[in-house]
């Protein structure tokens, strides 16, 4: 809650206070029916503590907090409620609030929350709830005093569609199980009361809509699969460049679609694969993929200069030809055009066609969907491997060399053969030999010598498939040895933000449009100078994509000892 904010609750508690008491909690008689008498339940931005009070009178444990100690004040007058049923604390930290509760309610908050808090809030949140607990959120969606993120009485108050908040609740693990839309005459406004709950245990979601397309669909070609592998892994990976529109479904840029396609491809056609792969129905008069051609010819050229891996960093520096530029950006507006055949016949009777739809340069998914294949992309993907390969061998005309395994081998290569580090760690050497010392981003030990230098993957290789710059840390050996396949804890990369930051800025340095382009992948959007908004944005990103990643995979936590 920022100043302003805050201030206007300071200053009109009273009015606020009586403006609290007059709207009816609709969420309130769904939630005791999912409770037992007893249960703990919290009410965050509790306000007068109203809604704690009600709980009370029905027998269960309830407390509230709320950012503000004159509207607190204004509740123990009015309801007589004592010091440790309400008291003064605020999202996103919460630092008073111990224990897990069967129930969390934040009703009417986190439209005070900025982007760069929210998932931290959210967060927060989630940890609160037992196993098996209830989370309760009331946002606003319309208000017609409100007018970009600023009410006329100078709150700040953002209007999110519901839909976001479900989403980075379900990535967090929650399940919704029912919402209440409402709609306040007095005001002029709409609102949206939606229920999660948390698993008991180890839950993960259905994936019948997914596995239809893969198992039910007619296919000719491999497209559906390119499709639905570069959706799953643009979701689990690259959440922000997923742009949520109005009525809650997703729309996706259609080259970020290609540039997938045209990695997962190149494999496939290089010049190495022998005899020739053929990736769809032989049809007289027709290629097996719209651009066979142009892929080969791109391939042919880089054979001998390092292959994919080559081009990509090529590209990523801004060292390409112009006449190569052209090339690259010919053959995605071609990748884009194949697109568009699964994005039409993607679907069938079982799941209620069609799948995807094409809104000028985007692709435009289900927000469900969307939640699904964020959650379960790494599995989601490998189904795809698995069946990709199997149709490919099948095919009529397919030379009987070409087995599943031969195909899975090569769709599989950038998994195993990308883990290269040299970039970064010619970086972090040069640093090291103009300085004398670097420091382990986490130990904060100093490293001395180019033999005790380690490059860690922060997300790990195995978890995310990246090289990207962000995700690449000077580290000592031993503790990069420790740390393997882990990732580092919430806290940890919270207290080494200087150390990390520090680490990109020499990465920037040495390598400005590489690391531009990796990072603007991460946060979705364009980065300028890397100055402290972008670092901001940047930083919260990366802690949330470490987050995100261990809530989906159930990945151990790691400290150093």
């Amino acid at each position: 809650m920022d100043d302003a904010t805050a201030r206007h609750y300071r200053t009109r508690s009273s009015q606020m206070a009586d403006i609290y008491h007059s709207v009816d909690s609709i969420h309130l008689p769904h939630l005791v029916t999912l409770l037992r008498p007893g249960d703990r339940v919290l009410d965050i931005g509790c306000g007068t503590g109203r809604d704690v009070q009600w709980l009370r009178e029905r027998g269960f444990d309830a407390v509230g907090v709320d950012a503000t100690e004159e509207m607190l004040n204004q509740g123990r007058r009015r309801y007589n409620l004592a010091g440790e049923h309400i008291s003064r604390d605020t999202l996103p930290a919460l630092a008073t609030v111990r224990g897990q509760f069967e129930a969390v309610t934040c009703i009417s908050v986190l439209h005070h929350i900025g982007p760069t808090e929210l998932l931290d809030a959210l967060y927060r949140l989630r940890s609160l709830l037992a196993p098996g607990g209830f989370l309760v959120i009331k946002t606003p969606v319309r208000h017609s005093d409100v007018r970009g993120d600023r009410h006329a009485d100078g709150r700040y108050y953002t209007l999110r569609n519901p839909s976001e908040y479900r989403f980075f609740l379900e990535r967090l693990g929650l399940r919704r199980t029912a919402s209440f839309d409402e709609h306040h005459d007095a005001t002029d406004s709409d609102s949206c009361a939606q229920v999660f709950a948390a698993p008991l245990g180890t839950e993960l979601n259905p994936m019948e809509t997914v596995e239809s397309v893969l198992w039910d669909d007619r296919k000719v070609n491999t497209y559906k699969f390119a499709l639905i592998r570069a959706v799953a892994d643009l979701a689990s990976r690259r959440t922000r460049v997923g742009r949520w529109v109005d009525d809650g479904r997703v729309a996706i840029p259609t080259s970020e679609i290609a540039e997938r396609w045209l990695e997962y491809y190149w494999p496939l056609i290089e010049p190495t694969a022998e005899p020739a792969i053929l990736l769809g129905q032989k049809i007289k008069g027709k290629q097996d993929m719209a651009f066979r051609k142009s892929l080969e010819g791109l391939a042919r050229r880089w054979s001998g200069l390092g292959g994919y891996t080559a081009f990509r960093a090529a590209m990523e520096r801004g060292i390409l030809e112009e006449s190569e530029i052209a090339e690259v950006k010919s053959l995605i507006g071609v990748i884009s055009r194949a697109i568009e055949q699964p994005v039409r016949y993607a679907g069938n009777d079982r799941t209620g066609k069609n799948l995807f739809e094409k809104s000028g340069r985007a692709i435009i998914i289900s927000g469900p969907l969307w939640t699904e294949l964020a959650l379960m992309g790494r599995w989601v993907e490998d189904s795809v491997l698995l069946r990709w390969a199997e149709f490919v061998a099948s095919l009529k005309h397919q030379d009987p060399s070409v087995t599943p395994e031969v195909v899975l081998s090569l769709l599989l290569r950038p998994r195993r053969n990308d883990h290269d580090t040299s970039i970064a760690r010619s970086a972090y050497h040069g640093a090291l030999d103009k300085t004398g010392a670097l420091t382990c981003v986490w130990t904060e030990q100093p490293i001395k010598t180019g033999k005790n230098l380690a490059v860690d993957h922060a997300i790990p290789w195995s978890l995310w498939f990246t090289n990207a710059l962000w995700n690449l840390l000077p580290v000592q050996t031993g503790v990069n040895a420790s740390k393997s396949d882990r990732l580092p804890t919430r806290t940890l990369v919270e207290s080494r933000r200087d150390r990390i930051e520090a680490s990109w800025e020499i990465l920037w340095q040495r390598e400005p449009t590489m690391f531009r382009a990796h990072a603007g992948k991460l946060i979705g959007q364009s980065m300028d100078d890397f100055g402290r908004h972008d670092r901001n944005v940047l930083f919260d990103a990366f802690k949330n994509s470490i987050e995100f990643t261990a809530a989906n995979r159930s990945v151990k936590r790691w400290e150093p000892e």
